[in-house]
């Protein structure tokens, strides 16, 4: 996962899939259901090399975050502010 304290974050590419599992995002923590599209991101840090999953919809809101924004989310609040809906649990 993107590392907590890591400022030395590398983005390395973007992957676009069809998800052939049940995978969870990294910005929402909602389901990513099979049979959707989806974004793997990967990159290294100060930990090493890492990836995560994430809906197109919601990779697609964080087009303008930095650094401080991507340490910083929660995803409760990712949902409801950057996407307008409110998270169901």
């Amino acid at each position: 996962m993107l590392m907590e304290a890591d400022m030395s974050w590398v983005h390395v590419e973007d992957r676009r899939s069809v998800a052939r599992n049940v995978y969870t995002c990294f910005l929402c923590e909602r389901e990513i259901l099979s049979g959707r599209r989806y974004v793997t991101r990967f990159g290294y840090g100060d930990e090493g090399s890492a990836s995560f999953k994430m809906h197109e919809h919601c990779e697609y809101a964080t087009k303008e975050w930095d650094i401080y924004d991507w340490l910083s989310h929660d995803p409760c609040e990712f949902c409801c502010a950057e996407l307008g809906e409110w998270r169901l649990t």
